[in-house]
């Protein structure tokens, strides 16, 4: 899985079975310093840490064919998950031919 290299922010996509899962980087934030957020087709990753350093991020995901409503997202070790399902309407589907 994750075959993909980190782009320069820290993020890396890829899709898997009707379901974009997103990992961002993000070293020695607490759930607590991370916002994620819907806005209309994009998912808005934003983060903020006071400490010796400011530490802050934003970053902006397209998800116009994926149902926010299914959105999930968990850090483990460093590491922001966000899994998100794709809409029925944008699933591959069948067509049956007649005739």
């Amino acid at each position: 899985m994750f075959n993909n290299v980190w782009e320069t922010w820290g993020v890396c996509s890829e899709e898997e079975n009707d379901k974009k899962i997103i990992k961002i980087l993000a070293p020695q934030l607490k759930k607590e310093d991370i916002k994620v957020e819907v806005l209309k087709n994009h998912l808005e990753v934003s983060a903020e840490k006071e400490g010796d350093f400011l530490t802050s991020f934003s970053h902006l995901i397209h998800i116009g064919d994926y149902d926010p409503s299914t959105i999930e997202a968990s850090l483990e070790e460093g590491v922001l998950t966000i899994k998100i399902e794709k809409k029925e309407e944008a699933k591959p589907r069948s067509i049956k031919i007649k005739g």
